[in-house]
């Protein structure tokens, strides 16, 4: 019986604190996870004190000491370590405070300590200012700057009063009063005093012969026009020195204009303290995030609350200095959302603005699938504010229009109408926004946050979309009541540049023009038509417009595939198999009959000639000859052909290949047995030589599809870190003129130089594929998207009748074919 009593008294204890605890129900919290309580995230705070001084001598030194504080709710493993741009911190094991243990506890403090030798440029400048901040087992704490002062003899002395001092538009006027004072001994000037102003640049006070008596002071004035970019800053800051008149020191100081109203809600002014109306399903640190501000003042502002974590909908919260640690937003900072199908935790991310981590975080027991009910922490990522309360209003265009047009009334309460549509890289957006009775604003933005007109009263507007994908057109109520409105919105391709120029396989069959050259005012060929000739010789004429094969070599199914055509010596050159039982070897055609020139690799062997180009007067290319020497470097006078060189000695192959003339010089890329791999060589006429080994060691560099644009070398050749990129050579040294993708490997292929550019294909990793690109010699650009849904794959450019042709894929249902390129 006693022990039945006993069993009966712990089951009423336990019921008694789940009741407490709340683990059974009834009026739920605001929120279940504890997780963001702020309280339990680990946190660092850093602060940071200059000692010493006055400082006004080369070589003294400033002692800074730093304290280093877990100020959050979960303990933080390991040793604490300091950056700073001035000075080498040191720090103290965390095991040597607090308890002793190798983790630094909620609120455990290390205190750290460096020192600092003042320059001449630290006195020229009349300050040093230090950038820190602090980390430990993966948390980084806040950055600090320290500024500490020189105190030297100045003889100008600047006082500026800014009137206003905040703002909260564009199109505001800050005016500046300026007093320049001498405090030394002599007179200065007659002379210009200048004020430099970084935002406004040099402002004259006073004539060009002002003389300024000793102790004696005078003014001007500037004005600062606030513009839409200043609106998304929390503050302006003008640095700001005098000079003139002889002047041997310069004060230099700063005027800050603070901005009043951010994140896009006007209803809320930055640094005043609100009180918030808790929420179901919020939690104090999201709620922070949604006024821009500090967790930790608000954890102090409130401590009703005993754990951030447990805040039900009856709490009211103080939230003090809104705006200070980011935009506000307002309310609601939390919503639900029913995930669809298709989605995933990015996209949905993308969409509210959340901060990936957090908005896992907050659905952690989730397993995200279509028609799952979500939680989103609004604005955590602390972006561009999307739409609150209603979903975008998606527009559509109907066939063979690029117009549509939008009435609408946003309320107060909802502040904005967003609309969503979506574009292709290229084409061009129009909004005009008509609002009879005033207060509203217009913007456009991409979903990833990327803003092509930002928020501000111009209601009219036109741009290229930068990428494919979806866009946002905001109509915002910035009055203090109902505003109707009329939208018209336009989206239209522009005319392209580039266009298939023929099916020579007719429907979705390839004919893969290749290798082309131009010959007797003709664009000839390596194609596959659909007369079962194979892969033969053809020609496109630009006067008729037309495409024909020139011959057929190796009759039937199988072909003689002509490839590496060049123009030399009055004939066209190539490689082909003529089913003579010679192999492939060198060819030509005269412009009437086509005919082998000679048997490189006696008997059946194939040659393989490639790369032909014109050097000194010679045709030079690579081939295998039946010397033993395997594949080398090769020419011919049109008579006979002979080896130049065998580059890799013995039976090996330097397989020279990407032949290009440059600086009276034959270049290519080789291999050799010199242990350099795969790299750039010349030759001079006389010598062959490597020129640079841009894979340092073993590693093959690849040089290829060399071209010569500005003066320099160009080519496509990977270092071993950037990837396949963008090169040159200037005669010196080889450098990497563009790292076109930055995350893998663009492949610039087919370099060819046409109107002052240098275009190539390339994969630029911004979502359109495999596509034609131009380099300026300065920057890289995608020139077209030939094929929007996929790779176009331009290859063997050529310029012909000042247009540029290539083979490409453009997905018309026409396989790969011959395009061109009209130019810009």
């Amino acid at each position: 019986m006693q022990r039945i009593l006993s069993l009966g008294l712990l089951v009423i204890v336990l019921a008694g604190i789940l009741y407490a605890c709340n683990i059974g129900g009834g009026g739920a919290p605001a929120s279940p996870e504890a997780a963001f309580s702020g309280g339990d995230l680990p946190a660092l705070t850093l602060a940071v004190q200059a000692q010493g001084g006055p400082f006004n001598t080369v070589g003294q030194t400033i002692q800074y000491q730093y304290t280093v504080t877990n100020s959050g709710g979960a303990l933080i493993a390991g040793n604490v370590s300091i950056t700073d741009n001035k000075a080498t911190v040191s720090c103290p094991p965390t095991n040597t405070v607090g308890n002793l243990n190798d983790n630094l506890d909620p609120g455990e403090s290390v205190a750290c300590t460096s020192s600092y030798a003042i320059t001449q440029a630290d006195l020229n400048n009349g300050s040093v200012t230090s950038v820190a901040s602090a980390s430990a087992g993966g948390v980084v704490s806040n950055t600090v700057n320290t500024t500490v002062q020189m105190t030297l003899a100045k003889t100008l002395e600047l006082t500026v009063v800014a009137n206003p001092t905040t703002y909260n538009q564009a199109g505001q006027t800050v005016t500046f009063t300026y007093t320049i004072k001498n405090t030394g001994a002599t007179a200065l000037g007659p002379a210009q005093f200048v004020i430099h102003n970084d935002r406004l640049g040099n402002v004259n006070c006073g004539g060009a012969d002002t003389t300024l008596a000793a102790n004696a002071s005078f003014s001007c004035t500037s004005t600062y026009t606030t513009s839409d970019s200043d609106r998304a800053a929390n503050q302006l800051v003008f640095n700001l020195v005098a000079s003139g008149g002889g002047a041997t020191s310069i004060q230099s100081i700063s005027v800050t204009i603070t901005n009043t109203t951010l994140g896009g809600n006007p209803n809320y002014t930055r640094g005043a303290t609100i009180q918030h109306d808790v929420e179901g399903g919020e939690w104090m640190l999201q709620i922070a995030r949604c006024y821009g501000a500090d967790f930790n003042a608000v954890r102090n502002a409130n401590p009703q609350i005993k754990d951030p974590g447990k805040i039900w909908p009856s709490d009211v919260l103080t939230i003090p200095n809104i705006g200070s640690n980011g935009p506000i937003y307002g309310p609601p900072c939390v919503t639900s959302y029913t995930s669809q199908t298709g989605d995933t935790w990015n996209s949905i991310a993308q969409k509210y603005n959340a901060d990936l981590n957090v908005l896992l975080a907050a659905n952690k027991t989730v397993t995200l699938g279509g028609g799952v009910k979500l939680k989103i922490p609004l604005n955590s990522a602390g972006g561009s504010q999307p739409p609150v309360g209603n979903e975008p209003i998606r527009l559509t265009f109907p066939a063979g229009t690029e117009k549509v047009t939008r009435t609408g009334t946003v309320t107060v309460s909802r502040l904005k109408d967003r609309y969503v549509l979506t574009a292709s890289q290229g084409q061009t957006l129009t909004l005009n926004l008509t609002a009879s009775t005033g207060g509203l604003e217009l913007a456009a933005l991409a979903v990833n946050g990327t803003v092509l007109k930002p928020q501000n009263a111009t209601l009219t507007w036109s741009g290229t979309i930068p990428a494919n994908g979806d866009y946002y057109i905001d109509v915002v109520n910035v009055s203090a009541s109902d505003r109707q409105y009329t939208l018209e919105i336009g989206l239209s391709t522009p005319t392209t540049a580039t266009e298939r120029v023929a099916d020579i396989n007719p429907g979705a069959g390839d004919s893969n023009p290749s290798y082309p050259a131009v010959f007797n005012n003709a664009l000839y060929f390596n194609a596959t038509g659909n007369d079962n000739a194979g892969a033969e010789l053809w020609k496109y004429d630009a006067a008729t417009n037309t495409a024909s094969r020139v011959a057929d070599i190796f009759p039937g199914l199988q072909g003689s595939n002509p490839a590496f055509l060049a123009s030399y010596n009055g004939a066209l050159y190539f490689s082909a198999d003529g089913s003579d039982g010679a192999g492939v070897e060198l060819w030509r055609f005269n412009g009437s009959v086509t005919g082998r020139l000679t048997d490189i690799n006696t008997g059946a062997g194939n040659a393989n000639p490639m790369y032909m180009t014109v050097y000194n007067n010679l045709l030079y290319f690579s081939a295998t000859g039946s010397d033993g020497a395997g594949t080398e470097l090769w020419q011919t006078d049109g008579v006979t052909a002979g080896r130049v060189w065998d580059i890799y000695s013995g039976d090996g192959s330097s397989n020279p290949a990407h032949l290009a003339v440059f600086n009276n010089a034959l270049y290519f890329s080789a291999g050799s047995n010199d242990g350099a791999g795969t790299e750039l060589w010349r030759y001079d006429g006389a010598n062959v030589t490597r020129v640079t080994d841009i894979n340092p060691g073993v590693g093959n560099s690849n040089p290829a599809y060399l071209a010569v644009f500005n003066n320099a070398l160009y080519f496509s050749a990977s270092d071993g870190t950037s990837g396949a990129e963008l090169w040159k050579y200037d005669g010196t040294t080889a450098s990497l003129a563009a790292d076109i993708n930055a995350s893998g490997d663009s492949v610039p292929t087919y370099l060819t130089v046409f109107n002052n550019m240098l275009y190539f294909g390339a994969n630029g990793n911004d979502g359109a594929g495999f596509e034609l690109w131009r380099f300026n010699g300065t920057t890289a650009s995608r020139v077209s998207d030939i094929n929007k849904s996929g790779d176009s794959s331009p290859i063997f450019l050529v310029v012909y009748n000042n247009q540029l042709y290539f083979q490409a894929n453009g997905n018309d249902g026409a396989g790969r074919e011959l395009w061109r390129y009209k130019g810009p």
